[in-house]
């Protein structure tokens, strides 16, 4: 994909400049979806970029809103051939959510308060 490209596709927000990080992509029933963050900014802004394999079209899609905790992370996740993602975030406490995209929206399937982190240390030392 070249920056030019990138840029002409999204007319008003440059995610092809420096100023943004693109996640690792993830295929899930004919589109790749990417993370693209303002990396450079503590509670920089966050979008969710769609590239259709088919079509070879572009589309932004909103990252999920967290009222909880600020700033957080997004992990990818397939299950069903739907897309879903795991927010991941600390204000008091840790909160993970699944959301779920269905009809352009992210919506709740699950979340838990701090759940228990286990280092990589102690895993390391773990007898299967």
């Amino acid at each position: 994909m070249k920056y030019t490209f990138v840029k002409a596709v999204f007319v008003g927000t440059d995610f092809g400049s420096s100023s943004f990080a693109w996640s690792v992509g993830i295929l899930s029933a004919n589109t790749t979806y990417f993370i693209v963050s303002q990396f450079w900014w503590l509670i920089g802004k966050k979008f969710v970029i769609a590239f259709n394999v088919v079509s070879e079209t572009f589309k932004v899609t909103s990252f999920p809103k967290n009222k909880d905790a600020i700033p957080c992370q997004g992990h990818f996740i397939t299950v069903n051939q739907k897309i879903h993602m795991f927010i991941v975030g600390k204000s008091a406490e840790l909160t993970v959510e699944l959301l779920k995209l269905e009809d352009e929206a992210w919506h709740k399937v699950s979340s838990f308060r701090n759940p228990q982190i286990v280092s990589f240390q102690s895993r390391r030392h773990l007898s299967i």
